[in-house]
């Protein structure tokens, strides 16, 4: 938020200090300035009078002019189209120097013209062009009769000597998007009391309201309109203007600016409906709609149910909170207004105006909160402008609906308490001057200091955050540095130790590490959800930022192919990523690991016949690496395919890591139609229960010696049904080797007509090893001959003739 310094001088006597120090005073109490800015700038400037004006002799656009600034007469020349005798004008001297420009005015000779300062454009001057006409742009300031010629403050005499705080408060400060409030804060701040902000306010002859109001939302217990008739639509007066263009708002006319101040001042938000464009004088809150709706941007919103909504005759004429409707604006021809005043539901205007993308000044004090005690002193305050300033003649009578809701209860706060908490050495006294400097209401009862926060302040709800108040009106600077006390000694943990295996064996394989946001979009919170922990119910927000990120993610396989999809269309076609992330359930967390392989393997222009993309192997082989050094032995998993109508991986190269009828992994080819949605080169991936993984009981891997004995081999091939795993086989087989069995491997694989239909061929290579003795055939042969029973006896495998 942006705020006048000259306005908030009105309540606070900020003389003393320049605009950087009041800044630090303010960011150092907890509310940060995050810039000041100036309306305008510039040093060594005058108001003069333009008396001569001629065109340069040796150019067709420049003049040649005869300013008078009072004690001088200076000739200038001047390169604006607009420049005339006559003129009063702003001119920076010799030596004035212009920050916009960040330029310094020097005595010079233009075309062979001696020229002795400059006439200033505002632009020059550094006002934003959006308080600027097209004219005020392209040509010289020309000031009015009544300026004094001589007079060195021009940029007061315009008002344009404001000084702009940019506010950068925290989500629960809502309090300081109002200068009232504010006021109060820049007071404790510097110590300083805050004049009387509210006035008085009495209507004589107030009539009857001609206007009704209901609400049919429980998303708005409070709502007041108040008619004002016979206005006149005009330019605002100067020092209206002047506070708006200090906080950043554009000056309209008398009266939306009315209502733009009345909002800055006490926070609470306006609307003003021309009466006479209303299809009856009947308001309703509603919540209901589903339509289209044409706003004051002229643009077209949607409305779905649950938005908030004020209606006249089932016609949408206002989007709460947020913004009117072109239906129903003040426009220069309007007579007659309601004003509007209401507490709309922080929540609902948040999810509205970001779904809409529609973020007005309104919607930010909505959803920030307002005090609610000043829905009637704000409507009684436009209305008294009105009659001030826009000659209405007519006020009538508040008409509300509900009652406002003010907790403002007190709280009991003990120094042991306060010292406590903070490690301090406060007194009673320090403690209370804290709240009397907040001109917070508090009362000293034996050792307890009651405290009863304002109403404005919605941040405060227990002990605690009084003693937040103390310390950072004290200075954080009290707060003495100190260890904290422990016997214990660090060391990882079993996880710790197994994540840290995990990330460094995955970098020295050239893989990269990915960190992704844990909310994603609705398209994607259903993909690659194969364990059985993520079929639990999604964790959703209630208040996104976007709807981009609306949900908490379940797996992180759609997040690694997204950022697949950002380095594929920055030429960075070949990817290889990993991410260790938590993921949530509305019943459970989870540690995943995921590794994505996309594009090739290998990719050498000079020889495309060796061109590898990355297939299931690939990944498969990266996963059993991790087993290993993970000491978890192949018996304790199983590798089983995956279903045939899974829309997420290949059906033909993909499977389930399991343990007894636990899925806590997959490994596999993407799916067609997933590349597609995530528009991706084909990839291999897995995803992994990373606390599951190093839960499984492991033996630490051992050193064993290179045997000097010969081994012995043979090649079987077996006929099997074609839904038959070939990890089962091989199990088998060394489950039955008593021992014999070091490595036993598929080589090739056939289905055709020679085995008939349902069948497959496997080619087995297996070889028997002992460390102890030289094998003999005659050794090896039985437990060969076991091994075809075992096989032939589980899954009715024969060797193939």
């Amino acid at each position: 938020m942006d705020i006048s310094l000259k306005w908030l001088s009105k309540y606070v006597d900020i003389s003393e200090y320049s605009p950087k120090e009041l800044a630090d005073k303010i960011t150092v109490c907890g509310v940060e300035v995050e810039d000041i800015k100036y309306l305008a700038q510039g040093s060594n400037l005058i108001i003069g009078e333009v008396l001569e004006c001629s065109s340069h002799p040796d150019s067709d656009h420049l003049h040649v002019t005869k300013v008078n600034i009072g004690s001088d007469i200076l000739q200038i020349v001047c390169g604006a189209p607009n420049v005339a005798k006559g003129q009063k004008v702003i001119v920076a001297l010799p030596n004035a120097y212009l920050p916009a420009k960040d330029i310094t005015i020097q005595k010079g000779v233009i075309r062979g013209i001696e020229s002795n300062g400059m006439i200033c454009s505002l632009v020059e001057l550094g006002v934003d062009k959006k308080y600027l006409t097209e004219e005020q742009c392209n040509g010289i300031e020309v000031l009015s009769n009544d300026a004094k010629v001589g007079d060195t403050n021009p940029l007061g005499y315009l008002g344009l000597d404001d000084v702009i705080f940019e506010l950068k408060p925290t989500p629960n400060r809502g309090d300081v998007l109002s200068v009232e409030s504010f006021s109060y804060e820049l007071a404790a701040c510097i110590n300083k009391k805050v004049k009387n902000v509210r006035e008085d306010i009495k209507f004589d002859n107030l009539v009857p309201s001609s206007f009704e109001v209901d609400s049919k939302t429980p998303s708005c217990h409070l709502f007041s309109i108040k008619g004002v008739r016979d206005v006149k639509i005009k330019e605002s007066p100067k020092w209206l203007k002047e506070y708006l263009n200090g906080c950043s708002i554009r000056s309209i006319n008398n009266i939306v600016d009315i209502g733009n101040y009345v909002m800055l001042l006490t926070g609470q938000p306006l609307h003003m409906y021309d009466a006479d464009k209303i299809s009856s004088h009947k308001f309703v809150v509603r919540d209901d709609f589903d339509c289209d709706y044409v706003a004051l941007d002229d643009t077209t919103y949607h409305i779905e149910k649950g938005d908030i909504v004020i209606t006249h005759n089932d016609n949408i004429s206002c989007i709460g909170g947020i913004m009117g409707g072109k239906n129903s604006e003040v426009s220069n021809d309007t007579k007659n207004v309601a004003i509007e005043a209401a507490i709309f539901d922080s929540i609902q205007v948040r999810k509205t105006s970001i779904r809409l993308d529609l973020i007005s000044d309104s919607s930010t004090r909505f959803v920030r909160g307002i005090d609610e005690s000043r829905n009637a002193y704000a409507l009684d305050l436009a209305a008294k402008l009105l009659v001030e300033l826009a000659d209405a003649k007519i006020v009538e009578e508040t008409v509300t609906f509900g009652n406002p809701i003010v907790n403002s209860k007190p709280i009991s706060l003990t120094l042991n308490r306060v010292n406590g908490l903070l490690g301090t050495n406060f007194t009673m006294k320090d403690v209370k001057d804290v709240f009397d400097r907040l001109a917070f209401e508090n009362k000293l009862e034996k050792d307890t200091l009651i405290v009863t926060p304002p109403s404005y302040r919605k941040d405060i709800f227990d002990t605690e955050d009084l003693v937040e108040e103390v310390i950072r009106l004290k200075g954080f600077d009290n707060l003495v540095s100190t260890y904290p006390i422990t016997s214990n000694v660090g060391s990882l943990t079993h996880l710790q130790k197994g994540r840290k295996l995990i990330r460094y064996f995955l970098l020295s394989q050239g893989i990269d590490e990915a960190y992704s946001y844990s909310l994603i979009h609705n398209d994607m919170k259903d993909d690659f959800l194969s364990m059985s922990f993520q079929k639990e119910d999604d964790v959703v927000l209630l208040h996104p930022l976007t709807e981009d990120h609306k949900y908490f993610r379940k797996g992180l396989l759609s997040s690694l192919l997204k950022a697949y999809n950002y380095n594929y269309y920055h030429e960075n076609n070949d990817v290889k990523l990993f991410e260790i992330s938590n993921v949530y359930t509305m019943n459970s967390e989870h540690e995943l690991l995921s590794i994505l392989l996309g594009g090739k393997k290998l990719n050498l222009e000079w020889n495309e016949k060796e061109n590898q993309d990355y297939n299931f192997y690939h990944i498969k082989g990266l996963v059993t690496s991790i087993l290993e050094k993970l000491g978890i032995n192949e018996n304790r998993y199983s590798l089983v395919r995956i279903e045939e109508d899974n829309k997420d991986f290949h059906i033909g190269a993909s499977c389930y890591i399991k343990t007894g009828n636990t899925i806590w992994g997959v490994i596999g080819m993407v799916h067609p139609n997933m590349l597609k949605k995530y528009d991706v080169l084909n990839c291999a991936v897995c995803e992994i229960d990373l606390r599951y993984l190093l839960d499984i009981k492991s033996s630490m891997n051992k050193f064993v010696p290179l045997s000097n004995l010969p081994s012995t081999s043979r090649d079987i091939a077996l006929v099997i049904d074609e839904n038959i795993d070939s990890d089962k086989i091989i199990r088998t087989i060394k489950k039955n080797s008593n021992g014999l069995v070091s490595k036993a491997y598929v080589f090739d694989e056939y289905k055709g007509e020679h085995v008939g239909s349902g069948k497959k061929s496997l080619a087995i290579h297996i070889v028997y090893h002992s460390d102890k003795e030289t094998l003999k055939d005659s050794m090896v042969n039985p437990i060969h001959e076991n091994i075809l029973l075992a096989l032939n006896k589980e899954f009715g495998a024969k060797l193939r003739s």
